[in-house]
């Protein structure tokens, strides 16, 4: 199954998963724990500013890479297989 295949318009975008993933990576040396690390973890690099989703941009701070989560809740699903996952935060 690939999820959002059927709602490309509220899947999450990739820049926000890979910038994540990038925050919760810690140099472990196999690829098993390290993926179960960055999956266990990414989740708590979204932070709330004044009641808002946000994740900074790396490349440039001022800009939030949730900025469609604030605008459309449905949108904040992050799916894995067999469930649906939202930040609660």
């Amino acid at each position: 199954m690939i999820t959002f295949a059927e709602d490309i318009d509220n899947r999450t975008p990739s820049i926000l998963v890979t910038t994540l993933a990038g925050h919760a990576y810690n140099g472990e040396e196999d690829v098993f724990t390290a993926v179960r690390s960055v999956l266990d973890d990414m989740l708590t690099f979204i932070e709330r500013r004044d009641g808002q989703w946000w994740v900074p941009n790396p490349a440039h701070e001022e800009d939030d890479l949730t900025d469609e989560w604030n605008q459309y809740p449905e949108s904040r699903k992050i799916a894995t297989p067999g469930t649906t996952r939202s930040p609660r935060l």
